[in-house]
C-alpha cells in the first residue's frame, strides 16, 4: 500500500468510457500448469556432509543490512520489505556435464555430492548453513539448466519444493523459499550426452528473509485490531467472498537485490467459454520488470482454517510468471503466472466507474505497524468518494478510485490487492492511502484508499483478457494461433512421474507442432485448415508419442472447444477430424 502526504480534498468527477466491458467471475477445479515432480533425493541430507558454504548470523557479520529493512518498514515506505542479498566468500560453483566420470556411490564434487540413480540421471546436492536465518532463497547465477531437469530446495525438517527452469530469466533463478538454518539445494538432470551438455551454476549470495521486519508500532488514530480475518466474513457483507478468497495470493518477489510483499488477485477472461489462463493483477509500485515477475512466489490459501484461527503459515507457493503489461498511469501490473492449485475462482471485471457511494470490496495480506509478518487474509470494505487529495500527485481520479469509512483496513502487503463490487467484479487494485494519517491503515475516516482505476488498466490488457474482441488468440510458449489468430492450440502432456503443459512452435498460418521434454525433439504437428467451401474447420494431428496427450484448440470466435486425448502408453493415432467446426467465415 503506498502512503502519499495530506492536503485539502477536491470533488472530481470522473468519465467512463464510450464502451463499456463486462465479465463475470468463473471457477476452475483443475490445477492449471502444475507439474508432477519425483520424491527429493536428498543426497546431502543422508550423507551427512559438510555445508558448502556457512555464513554467521546477520545480526553478527552485517547488522547494517538488518537495520536498513527496518528502518524501510518503519518509515512506512512500501512495498514492504522482508529480505536482502547475503553474499557467499568463496562462491559454489557447480559444473556436471558428460566429462564426469562417475563412479559407484556418492563421490564429492562441486562442494557437494553426485551420484548417478538407477534410472540413468545424474543428482548433485548440497547444502548452505545461514546461522539464526529464518527463511532463505539461494540465488542461482551464470545458470544453464538443461530441458527436463528438477531441481529441489528444503530446510531441516521441510518438505522439499521441487521446481524446474521456469524461474531462471537471463541466467539468474532465485529458488522458492527454505526454511533456515540449513538449507539443502538438489539437482537431476538426464545424463548428458556430451562436454557440453550437463548443468552449471554458481552460488555467490542468496537471499535472507527476516522474521523481524519492524519496530512494532501503532499510529495515532490507529488500531490494527479493527483488521477483519476474512474467514470470519459472511455472504450477507459481502456475496463474493468465497470466490475471492480461492483467488487471492500473498506475493513474495526479488527487486533490487531485495524481497518484498504484496497482494495480487486471479483474472478472468472474456470468453464465452473461459480460458483459464493464470492471469494476476497486483500493483506497477510493487514490480514492474521481468527479472521481478521470473523470481515471484505466490502463496494462495494463506488463509485461516476457521474464523479467528492461528495463522497457517504461507504454505506452498507456485513459482514465477510472465509480465505481460505494467503502468504508472493506473498503477497495474498484470503478469501470467506459470501454475496455480485448483479449486480457484478467476475475478470477473468491469470497465464501469463505480458511482460515489457504491460499496467496495478487498481481501488482501495486509502486514499492520505492531506486527512482524503478513497476516493470513483479511476483508474490509469502504465506500466510492471519489474526494481527491492534491497531495496524490499525479493520482487524478480520472485514473484512480478514491473510498474512505466502511470496515477493516489495509496496510504495506495490501499493496496490489484488487477492488470488487457486489457479485465479485474488479473495478481497481490497490496503490496505497491519502489523509492526514496515511500510515494509520485502519483509519478510514481521516484516509482515503486509493485504488487504480481498472476502466483505464483495461486497454493494456485488452489483448488478453478481451479475446471475443478483434484480438482473437494470443501467442504464448504454450498456446499456438492458427487460421488467422482464430484457433488457439493447447496440450497438456504425462508419463508415469511427470506431467507438463506442451510448448508450441509455429510454422504457417494453419500448421504447427509441440514439444514436451527438448525443443528438439517434437512430439506433435498440428493443422487447423479452412474448409468452409466445404462445411467448415478441420483439425488434423499426428504424434510421434506414446504419453498421455490432451490436445484442445478452440475457437475463440464462437467460444466452441474440441479436445483429443491420447492414452499413456498407446502410440499416438492419427487425428483427422472434418467436422470439427462449423461456424464459418
Amino acid at each position: 500500500m503506498k502512503r502519499l502526504l495530506p492536503l485539502l480534498s477536491l470533488l472530481f468527477a470522473f468519465s467512463a468510457a464510450a464502451e463499456v466491458f463486462s465479465v463475470k467471475p468463473e471457477y476452475s477445479r483443475d490445477p492449471i500448469g502444475v507439474k508432477s515432480y519425483p520424491s527429493a533425493p536428498r543426497l546431502a541430507e543422508r550423507g551427512t556432509i559438510e555445508p558448502a558454504a556457512t555464513l554467521r548470523s546477520a545480526a553478527e557479520s552485517v547488522p547494517e543490512e538488518l537495520a536498513a529493512l527496518r528502518q524501510w518498514n518503519d518509515e512506512g515506505r512500501l512495498p514492504i520489505k522482508n529480505g536482502f542479498t547475503r553474499t557467499i566468500g568463496d562462491p559454489i560453483a557447480v559444473r556436471i556435464n558428460g566429462a564426469v566420470a562417475m563412479k559407484d556411490g556418492a563421490t564429492m564434487m562441486s562442494r557437494g555430492l553426485v551420484s548417478m540413480s538407477d534410472h540413468g540421471t545424474i543428482v548433485w546436492s548440497g547444502s548452505v548453513r545461514v546461522e539464526g536465518a529464518y527463511q532463505v532463497r539461494l540465488h542461482l547465477t551464470n545458470a544453464v539448466i538443461p530441458d527436463g531437469a528438477t531441481l529441489w530446495v528444503y530446510g531441516e525438517g521441510q518438505t522439499p519444493a521441487a521446481f524446474g527452469k521456469e524461474m531462471l530469466y537471463q541466467g539468474s533463478l532465485y529458488t522458492p523459499l527454505a526454511n533456515g538454518p540449513l538449507v539443502y539445494l538438489e539437482v537431476e538432470i538426464p545424463s548428458p550426452k556430451t562436454a557440453m551438455d550437463g548443468v552449471s551454476f554458481e552460488i555467490r549470495d542468496l537471499v535472507e528473509i527476516a522474521s523481524t521486519l519492524r519496530t512494532p508500532q501503532l499510529q495515532p488514530n490507529d488500531a490494527s485490531t479493527c483488521l477483519i480475518d476474512a474467514t470470519c466474513t459472511a455472504a450477507s457483507t459481502f456475496d463474493a467472498i468465497v470466490d475471492v478468497r480461492s483467488a487471492i495470493a500473498h506475493l513474495q518477489y526479488m527487486k533490487g537485490g531485495s524481497s518484498f510483499v504484496c497482494t495480487g488477485g486471479l483474472i478472468n477472461d472474456k470468453v464465452p467459454a473461459p480460458s483459464f489462463i493464470p492471469y494476476l493483477l497486483t500493483a506497477n509500485h510493487c514490480f514492474d520488470t521481468q527479472a521481478s515477475a521470473s523470481s515471484l512466489l505466490a502463496f494462495f490459501d494463506f488463509k485461516t482454517a476457521s474464523c479467528n484461527a492461528a495463522s497457517p503459515g504461507f504454505g506452498q507457493s507456485f513459482n514465477g510468471s510472465t509480465l505481460l503489461a505494467t503502468n504508472t498511469t493506473s498503477d497495474f501490473t498484470f503478469v501470467r503466472l506459470n501454475s496455480i492449485p485448483g479449486n480457484r475462482t478467476f475475478l470477473g471485471w468491469t470497465t464501469t466507474a463505480p458511482a460515489v457511494g457504491t460499496k467496495l470490496h478487498r481481501v488482501s495480506h495486509p502486514f499492520p505497524d505492531d506486527v512482524n509478518l503478513p497476516l493470513p487474509q483479511r476483508y474490509s470494505n469502504g465506500f466510492v468518494t471519489n474526494a481527491f487529495n492534491p497531495g496524490c500527485s499525479g493520482r487524478p481520479p480520472s485514473n484512480y478510485i478514491y473510498s474512505s469509512g466502511g470496515q477493516g483496513g489495509e496496510y504495506g502487503g495490501s499493496s496490489g490487492g484488487p477492488i470488487l463490487i457486489a457479485g465479485g467484479q474488479v473495478v481497481g487494485q490497490l496503490f496505497g492511502a491519502c489523509g492526514s494519517a496515511p500510515s494509520a491503515g485502519c483509519d478510514k475516516i481521516n484516509n482515503a484508499s486509493v485504488d487504480g482505476r481498472f476502466a483505464v488498466t483495461f486497454p493494456s490488457i485488452e489483448q488478453y483478457i478481451n479475446t471475443t474482441g478483434t484480438q482473437g488468440c494470443t501467442e504464448t510458449s504454450t498456446a499456438m494461433c492458427l487460421n488467422n489468430n482464430r484457433f488457439k492450440v493447447e496440450a497438456t502432456w504425462q508419463t508415469s512421474n511427470q506431467s507438463g503443459q506442451a510448448n508450441v512452435v509455429k510454422l504457417t498460418s494453419d500448421t504447427g507442432y509441440l514439444w514436451f521434454f527438448s525443443s528438439s525433439n517434437v512430439e506433435v504437428v498440428i493443422k487447423v485448415l479452412n474448409a468452409c467451401g466445404i462445411n467448415g474447420y478441420w483439425v488434423f494431428a499426428g504424434g510421434l508419442t506414446d504419453v498421455r496427450v490432451t490436445l484442445t484448440v478452440t475457437d475463440t470466435q464462437t467460444g466452441a472447444v474440441k479436445q483429443y486425448t491420447n492414452p499413456q502408453g498407446t502410440p499416438f493415432a492419427p487425428i483427422q477430424d472434418t467436422s470439427a467446426f462449423s461456424v464459418c467465415p
